[in-house]
């Protein structure tokens, strides 16, 4: 998925290959948007080591974020035993939907990316997603890549030079250790992961594992190399890492042991730790009855379960088809009755936020609340579940919304939004249409959940369980159940231990309370029964439970639990107690070392009682008089409100000592003005003393936000006159992507009478991209474009060629990828380019027009029809020709002619492929189609071979395909078909059929093909054999 910054480097690319070689159709170029919804104006604030910038009011997470990673950055820097050589700048956003705008990277940032360090300006990017523990944890990991970039690349211009460069750390390192710091080590999430993939069998070898599990596999391993050899083989590793540029020759050098030798002595570790929870945990199938089956149907998550009022469906998310879905299933045998809602396709439902947010029915069973980000911002709906329309759609002014839940008398909806730095409560009116703050603190209140009378509601926080009179100690990330008396607007503690307690459903009575718990550290079901307080758990999970819903009757319970690498709803229908000794469920190793790193009942201070009420219409003070801390670590330093002057405090040694407060101690916030530093240089130079000098150079700049971009390519050949440059910029800040280009270039070639002639070729180019959404934009160009032949040798049939070229494309991509190319959705382009002759003096005419859709078909994993339709006309007195055969990227192409070497050949004509069986310009004509049908299976799992060249792959996929296609010329006409003797056989179209494999080396594809070409009457003797690289179409 290409994207922004990322587009302009390919757009940059293809104009500096544009007039070697026609180009491919094939490889057109797709894509979904970033798009920019929102125009930031940037303010920054400076540390001792960090530069923070932030917008609008996220002043608070600024000065937080500044504490944290200063606080972060001692610790690593005693871990690493390394000191940063140069300021690390960190951007912060106020939510996910807005950090998903940023152009700091040009690629698309999907919902489960929580932050990211960019390698080449050292920049760290991070949303707030409304916890401050997260925000903590996220800033922490991120600054731990900061330091190891500092420590392995250092100056970007010298690190690319030198040897060190060579050293690639590899991904379970780098993120298990920012994992292992960032999380004190380990944590019960973590040890959930590691528990099941131990024990189910899917736990990789370290260099092969992916996706999320490489986190988790990487905070484990270095855990482990901490425990049994100290932590200062971290800094050790990473040192010999530089000397000896490979992972296995560091780790052979400092513990003695090869990555394999290393990773089996863990793996043993593991089963020793893991395997004999078995005898003690039972899974969630033993004790309530599956509703949904991941492995069975190919999902990741069956999550949020919701009982209709009826008690005989239930509303869950899932993304069984790829994408994530609203499905309604069957209580009684988990069918699926109804496919609500898909989304991930259009801008109105373009995410469910399933993660985070959750489901909730109106008490009729007409109508489901949830929330959809919709055009960029999150919006509050309802959907009418029997005619499958939205029902209302409420916009607030938050930065994110989720978790909402229908009042009792479907007057309102209850619902947890973030807003500059706040993660609270709020209460949508249906009558007004506006959304009333039911809390406003710095804590995170979420998941609130109506009591049976609407008059209270539950809700998780981390919020202290029992306030004291000082409430400047701002203290996080540990979190209970609370109630709500709306009237009142007093918060009651329901729950108050250490640890995770989330997940809160009131039953319907009222009388009990089902939440998810952490405390013997497997994240288990507990029931609070309210008249008494007694607290037993229902569940005693091997992997772990989640989100809880009630039966209308009260009778059963729904959740989502975890187990084989993905979740599944579960309906329990007898509700008990668990039987444990008094104690509670047996801790787990992980909590056995250290019995209160959970668990501790937290005691109501003295000069407060237990029962203490805390008002939800305080308005909390600013951050000048908080302390932070994180349970009971206090963050020494206060965090001063932010002064919004440039003032300094006068010293005698000012001049000398960077100021980064005021005189009164504020930090000085300072306005962002564009500078532009480099991303990237590279270049040679070469003298002979028969050719004279030679060389080439690349330069891309760009400002700290990435929305203004420069790119500068030079060539120098024998003499000045074959200088080739090219110079682009991109502004991509606003809604609309701006570029301008200028380019000039001359080589030289033989044609087929053995004939030196060369090319000069001379131009500007300005473009504009508009995104509707992430699936749609429409993009309009302007080209000029100058191209002078001159023959150095007789007959000197010297000519020139001008054109001044307007186009207009409208794109859709909904795509998904997998491996070696897209796997399901369905994508489309259509193309109008036209000359405009009475500029620039051009003698070029010609209005084209252009289709391509794609489609594809997911039957099962990995298991899928692709299939393509194209087509293109060219009109005028001098239209374009399209040249069909062949595939794209052809590694040791065959040419059926040897005379494609004009001016409109090369430069205006179109190579339309794959049309497999065939050379490269097998037909000509201005008007093409063609037609690609595939069936795209996995092929080889995993490939490793020893001698001669020592080598592994994975996940090689394979391929039948048919190809049809045909090209004409107008005054000529089309005929597919012809009869001979009798016998249909194709004359216009042709076509050819075979068989070929895919493999993904890393660093592109790898693609080979057999193909015999057919006209319906026969088949060539021999297939033509292709071997090409790039993504399949």
């Amino acid at each position: 998925m290409i994207s922004k910054r990322l587009s302009a480097i390919f757009l940059f690319l293809f104009l500096i290959i544009l007039y070697d070689s026609a180009f491919s159709q094939e490889q057109q170029y797709f894509g979904k948007n970033k798009v920019q919804y929102k125009t930031f104006d940037w303010y920054y604030i400076q540390s001792e080591d960090f530069d923070v910038y932030f917008y609008r009011d996220a002043q608070p997470l600024a000065t937080f974020a500044v504490d944290v990673l200063e606080d972060a950055y001692d610790k690593i820097r005693k871990e690493l035993n390394y000191d940063l050589k140069k300021r690390v700048p960190v951007i912060v956003y106020c939510s996910h939907n807005e950090f998903q705008q940023t152009n700091v990277i040009g690629s698309l940032i999907e919902e489960g990316v929580g932050g990211f360090t960019e390698a080449f300006k050292n920049r760290v990017v991070i949303p707030f997603s409304g916890s401050y523990e997260d925000f903590r944890h996220v800033l922490h990991h991120e600054l731990t890549h900061a330091l190891i970039f500092d420590m392995l690349y250092g100056n970007t211009l010298s690190s690319l030079i030198s040897r060190q460069y060579l050293f690639r750390l590899p991904l379970w390192f780098s993120e298990g250790y920012a994992e292992y710091s960032s999380r004190h080590g380990w944590d019960t999430f973590s040890d959930m992961y590691m528990r099941d993939a131990t024990i189910n069998g899917y736990l990789a070898p370290l260099e092969w594992a992916g996706g999320f599990l490489v986190y988790k596999e990487g905070q484990s391993a270095i855990a482990y190399l901490v425990e049994k050899y100290g932590e200062e083989k971290i800094t050790e590793v990473l040192a010999k890492g530089k000397l000896h540029l490979t992972i296995d020759k560091a780790l052979k050098a400092s513990i003695g042991k090869t990555t394999e030798e290393f990773e089996k002595e863990w793996m043993l570790a593991m089963r020793k730790e893991y395997w004999p929870e078995i005898a003690i945990r039972t899974e969630p199938k033993d004790i309530a009855k599956p509703l949904t089956d991941h492995e069975k149907d190919n999902s990741f998550y069956n999550e949020k379960p919701e009982f209709a009022p009826s008690g005989d469906r239930l509303a869950f998310f899932s993304d069984r088809s790829s994408y994530p879905e609203i499905l309604i299933i069957s209580t009684i045998d988990g069918a699926i009755i109804e496919r609500l809602l898909r989304g991930a396709q259009s801008a109105q439902f373009e995410s469910f936020h399933a993660y985070q947010s959750g489901l909730s029915w109106s008490s009729d069973g007409k109508n489901i609340a949830f929330v959809s980000k919709s055009h960029g911002y999150d919006k509050l709906m309802t959907m009418n579940v029997r005619k499958k329309k939205i029902s209302d759609k409420f916009k607030f002014k938050f930065d994110s919304i989720s978790s909402p839940d229908f009042s009792p008398d479907g007057n309102s909806i209850v619902f947890s939004a973030t807003k500059n730095g706040k993660s609270d409560l709020y209460l949508a009116d249906f009558k007004t249409g506006t959304a009333t703050a039911l809390t406003d603190d710095l804590y995170d209140d979420k998941e609130p959940d109506f009591m049976a009378d609407g008059g209270g509601i539950i809700f998780s926080s981390d919020r202290p369980s029992h306030p004291a009179e000082d409430d400047t100690a701002f203290t996080y990330g540990t979190y209970n159940i609370f109630k709500m008396d709306i009237p009142e607007h007093s918060i009651t503690a329901i729950t108050d231990t250490t640890g995770i307690n989330t997940d809160p459903a009131i039953s319907p009575d009222g009388g009990h309370l089902c939440f998810v718990s952490d405390r013997n550290g497997i994240y288990n079901l507990y029931i609070k029964e309210l008249p008494d307080g007694k607290v037993y758990p229902i569940t005693n999970a091997l992997s772990g439970c989640f989100s809880p819903a009630w039966s209308p009757d009260g009778d059963q319970i729904a959740f989502s639990g975890f187990q084989k690498a993905g979740f599944d709803i579960f309906l329990m229908k007898k509700i008990k107690p668990i039987e444990t000794d008094g104690n509670g469920l047996a801790p787990t190793p992980f909590v056995a070392k250290d019995p209160k790193s959970i668990f501790v009942p937290v005691p109501p201070p003295a000069e407060s009682p237990a029962d203490s009420v805390k008002s939800a219409e305080k308005s909390t003070p600013d951050f000048s008089d908080y302390v932070f801390s994180v349970g009971k670590e206090h963050i020494d330093s206060e965090y001063p409100e932010i002064a919004d002057t440039t003032k300094t405090t006068s010293s005698a040694n000012q001049d000398s000592i960077p100021v980064y407060k005021d005189s009164e101690g504020n930090f000085i916030k300072k306005k962002y003005k564009l500078k532009f530093t480099p991303d990237y240089v590279a270049g040679d130079l070469g003298y002979d003393t028969y050719y004279g000098f030679s060389g080439q150079s690349f330069f891309a700049f760009s400002d700290i936000f990435g929305n203004h971009n420069l790119f500068i390519s030079t060539n120098l050949g024998n003499f000045l006159d074959q200088l080739n440059v090219e110079a682009y910029y991109f502004y991509t800040a606003h809604r609309i992507d701006y570029g301008i280009g200028l380019f000039h270039s001359q080589n030289y070639y033989i044609d087929p009478l053995d004939r030196l002639f060369s090319d000069r070729i001379y131009g500007g180019v300005v473009s504009a991209s508009w995104p509707f959404s992430k699936f749609t934009r429409l993009e309009l160009s302007a080209l000029h474009l100058s191209i002078g032949r001159k023959y150095h040798d007789p007959p000197f049939d010297d000519s020139d060629k001008r054109a001044f070229e307007t186009s207009l494309s409208l794109i859709n991509d909904t795509v998904l990828w997998g491996i070696t190319g897209p796997v399901n959705g369905h994508r489309y382009a259509l193309h109008y380019r036209q000359s405009i002759n009475k500029l620039f003096d051009s003698n070029l005419d010609f209005q084209t027009t252009e289709f391509d859709y794609r489609k594809y078909l997911n039957i099962n994993t990995r298991y899928l029809l692709a299939t393509r339709f194209s087509g293109g006309a060219s009109f005028g007195k001098t239209p374009q020709e399209f040249f069909l055969g062949g595939t794209a990227n052809w590694i040791g192409r065959k040419t059926e002619r040897n005379d494609i070497y004009g001016i409109r050949d090369i430069y205006f004509g179109s190579l339309v492929t794959p049309l497999r069986g065939y050379n490269y310009y097998e037909t000509t004509g201005d008007h093409y189609a063609l037609m690609n049908l595939e069936f795209r299976y996995p092929f080889i799992e995993y490939f490793k071979m020893k001698f001669p060249l020592p080598m592994t792959i994975s996940y090689v996929n394979g391929v039948w395909f048919y190809d049809m296609g045909a090209t004409w010329f107008e005054d000529e006409g089309f005929r597919g078909v012809k009869t001979v003797n009798g016998t249909t056989r194709l004359n216009d179209l042709k076509a050819g059929f075979g068989f070929g494999a895919r493999a993904n080396l890393g660093i592109f594809v790898l693609k080979y093909d057999a193909a015999w070409r057919t006209d319906w009457n026969g088949i060539s003797e021999k297939p033509r054999h292709y071997f090409s690289f790039g993504a399949e179409f």
